[in-house]
């Protein structure tokens, strides 16, 4: 494996203790490939929105202390800091482990036994609201690149989408996005996108009928063509692209599966 690759190795007595090895590890060296391969050279603003328990966000870390000791990463999410996390839940019934909310994850992330506590700043704002106080407060203000690392589906609708990357016009340079591409390039992968169509109909049905409370994490089902569509409406134009296809372990197809299978997914519908 390059050296590069196993960046994201040694840290084995930081990992958060809510992940199990093999589900950390895996989901740090996908994130850490992923934004090693795709982020703008060597920045060291980043604005990452919908960060969540901040996995991306320790990727994001890592490579820019990496190359600069002074850079800072501001992550964004709007959800409530009390909400226990779906990956943890998964965690919480395979490996008995307490259950972690956003809050105490994010917190993990900046403390000083983890070694972030001056490159994190986390911020519970919706991200549009967050852009325009920060227009009050330092209109110079701006980032190297947004990072937006699968959080687009978490979104409310594709306006929502529409109306962040409209905001960050003049705030950012670029704009790195990665979304799972609603098709499969290997069978084992096909459960997962029918999960994805089936939860994101039942999602806009949901929206449809004036239903808001949903904290699901597949609720704005949009393709990457759809997504380079919003982009180029909203004035940003596509530099590259590319296809990222993760290693089994990572795990959030069978998660994402199972949140469609059973009962209360049926109850849902009717």
């Amino acid at each position: 494996m390059p050296d590069d690759a196993n960046k994201t190795k040694g840290y084995h007595h930081l990992r958060p203790s809510y992940f199990s090895s093999q589900q950390y590890d895996a989901q740090l060296e996908y994130r850490h490939n992923l934004l090693k391969d795709h982020l703008p050279e060597r920045p060291t603003r980043v604005l990452e929105i919908g960060c969540g328990q901040g996995t991306t966000t320790d990727a994001l870390a890592r490579l820019v202390l990496s190359h600069s000791p002074h850079g800072h990463i501001d992550a964004l999410d709007p959800a409530p800091l009390s909400q226990v996390f779906s990956l943890e839940k998964h965690t919480y019934q395979s490996d008995g482990c307490s259950p972690f909310t956003l809050g105490q994850a994010q917190a993990y992330l900046t403390s000083p036994g983890y070694g972030f506590p001056e490159l994190i700043t986390f911020h519970q704002a919706d991200p549009v609201q967050f852009l325009l106080a920060e227009d009050e407060r330092n209109k110079n203000k701006k980032w190297d690149v947004a990072v937006l690392v699968h959080s687009v589906w978490y979104f409310r609708d594709v306006d929502s989408l529409a109306e962040i990357l409209q905001s960050l016009k003049g705030r950012v340079k670029r704009v790195l996005i990665a979304e799972f591409a609603l098709h499969a390039t290997v069978k084992e992968a096909l459960p997962h996108v029918f999960a994805a169509i089936a939860r994101g109909t039942l999602e806009g049905l949901k929206l449809e009928r004036g239903v808001e409370s949903s904290t699901e994490n597949m609720r704005c089902l949009v393709s990457p063509e759809g997504i380079k569509q919003v982009a180029r409406e909203t004035g940003w134009k596509l530099e590259r692209e590319g296809v990222v296809v993760p290693e089994i372990e990572l795990g959030d197809g069978d998660w994402e599966t199972n949140s469609v299978v059973g009962e209360g997914f049926e109850r849902e519908i009717e």
